[in-house]
């Protein structure tokens, strides 16, 4: 016979959700959840289906250009509404985010790996529930942390893995492989 607490536990293997309490201190490394993206936001499962990263323009600092990235994952959830999760990333112009890591670690902005002095490669991140109205986003906390990696792009797709958590009040984490096409 199950009792209570093993039933909960085994809810979770189940359904593969990381309660808040299990959320690593530091995502930024350490190995990624297996398996298709998945993760919870404030106790909502969130389980995209669509994956795409955008050429978002570019920018410059000190005479560095840049072309800034944003990679949505996304769940429909009827005619208008959706559930996305957005990270925005900088790499140097010329260059494409094939083969590469990028981090965002917990702290404060003199704490991040940097695209350039003072410019973190990770420019943010969010997450957009329009059925729950839930918002959670990487502006209102320090303690969050993100690892994305992108493999080498093939026709017209590039496959990656990403690991994102931000305990707190709204906790938030996603974790998994992705494979996004690509829009230019």
């Amino acid at each position: 016979m199950c009792s209570k607490s093993n039933g909960l536990a085994f809810a979770f293997l189940f359904i593969g959700m990381v309660p808040a309490a299990a959320m690593p201190a530091d995502c930024s490394k350490g190995a990624v959840p297996a398996g298709p993206v998945k993760g919870e936001a404030e106790g909502t499962a969130f389980v995209p289906t669509q994956a795409k990263l955008l050429d978002a323009g570019s920018m410059s600092q000190d005479d560095v250009s840049f072309t800034t990235y944003r990679l949505y994952l996304e769940k429909p959830e009827g005619d208008m509404d959706s559930a996305t999760a957005d990270v925005t990333f900088l790499v140097a112009k010329g260059k494409t985010p094939d083969g590469r890591t990028f981090r965002q670690v917990p702290g404060e902005i003199s704490a991040q790996p940097m695209a350039a002095e003072g410019l973190p490669e990770i420019q943010g991140w969010s997450f957009d529930d329009d059925a729950t109205g839930g918002h959670v986003t990487s502006v209102f906390t320090e303690k969050s942390s993100l690892q994305l990696h992108f493999a080498k792009r093939a026709g017209g797709k590039i496959a990656g893995t990403i690991y994102l958590c931000s305990p707190g009040d709204k906790p938030y984490w996603i974790g998994g492989s992705f494979t996004a096409e690509i829009k230019e």
